[in-house]
């Protein structure tokens, strides 16, 4: 990594939400061929693909809209498929202030390379837009001093406003890019990269009764000494501004081999009152209420703001 520039984040795999987005939707509409490096894209912003793909793309664009605000221009699939052809040298130009590049790989390796040096040799062109500079035609690439490389084959931020160019490794590649611009302030680049991984660390709950929620993996090992059994899950949820979880009964796949599993919730912040055969618990911050998740149909009211987490145990 090039420290303050190009690094890793630690943000959950999204491999095959991302995976199953780009085959269920990429015949929906042609991608967006680019005339100076042939490329293919499938990006949210109606200009460039009949009406977008914002409906289409929602899955993963609720996750992205944790962090900060997008530019559709630059966000959706980019898609690789000629080992030869990558993307030239460049510099993307955020609008007003700083902007940052979030890449998430589903499948193959591109090497992103950084440069100094050139930049009275920038010019608008390429795309058609105000945001992506390269160099004039005269100018000799053989002139730039290198900065370093990093090999982009996991979840990668981007400072972006410094000259780069993208040399495909193993194709085809298939990526999501969102750009975040328009942010409220100027952040650092540290300062943003806490940001994303803080908020992407939170993905949509599956569960039909937790619609609206957001889920993170727990440590086991924080509250495995609360517990003689087994822990089989532990996770964090965020309840947001969810003010009711209709009744439900918690099961697992695998129900026939744990019978006696149990369901614990430990409040974190908000509030949290589970209802089971018309009885009313009010779990109090950091106390902990057991169910029997197989036997025990319940709903809860929450507060607005409610984090709790949950261990389910053998």
């Amino acid at each position: 990594m090039i420290k303050d520039i190009i690094e890793y984040v630690d943000i959950p795999d999204m491999k095959d939400l991302l995976g199953r987005l780009f085959d269920k939707h990429r015949n929906d509409q042609e991608s967006r061929k680019f005339g100076n490096c042939p490329i293919e894209a499938w990006q949210l912003a109606p200009s460039y693909a009949n009406s977008g793909f914002a409906k289409e793309f929602k899955p993963i664009t609720d996750i992205i809209d944790r962090v900060g605000i997008s530019d559709p221009k630059i966000s959706g699939f980019d898609y690789f498929t000629n080992p030869d052809h990558g993307l030239p040298h460049h510099i993307d130009c955020p609008d007003n202030l700083k902007a940052y590049n979030l890449i998430i790989p589903v499948f193959g390796t591109v090497t992103v390379n950084f440069w100094e040096g050139g930049d009275d040799a920038l010019e608008f062109k390429g795309y058609g837009s105000t945001h992506y500079k390269m160099f004039k035609k005269d100018y000799d690439t053989k002139k730039l001093v290198k900065m370093g490389s990093i090999l982009i084959d996991r979840p990668t931020l981007i400072d972006t406003d410094h000259i780069h160019n993208v040399v495909p490794e193993e194709v085809p590649r298939l990526a999501w890019l969102t750009r975040f611009s328009n942010l409220e302030k100027e952040y650092t680049f540290q300062e943003f990269k806490r940001i994303v991984e803080e908020r992407l660390s939170w993905l949509p709950c599956s569960s039909d009764h937790l619609a609206g929620c957001y889920y993170k993996p727990y440590p086991k090992e924080l509250v495995q000494d609360k517990f003689s059994s087994e822990i089989l899950l532990a996770i964090e949820i965020d309840y947001g501004n969810v003010g009711y979880i209709p009744e439900h009964t918690d099961t697992r796949s695998d129900m026939d081999k744990y019978p006696n599993a149990c369901s614990y919730v430990i409040p974190q912040e908000g509030g949290i009152t589970i209802h089971t055969d018309g009885n009313s618990t009010n779990v109090e911050i950091g106390s902990m209420h057991m169910l029997d998740i197989y036997n025990k149909p319940h709903s809860a009211t929450l507060l607005d703001g409610t984090r709790c987490i949950h261990i389910v145990t053998a």
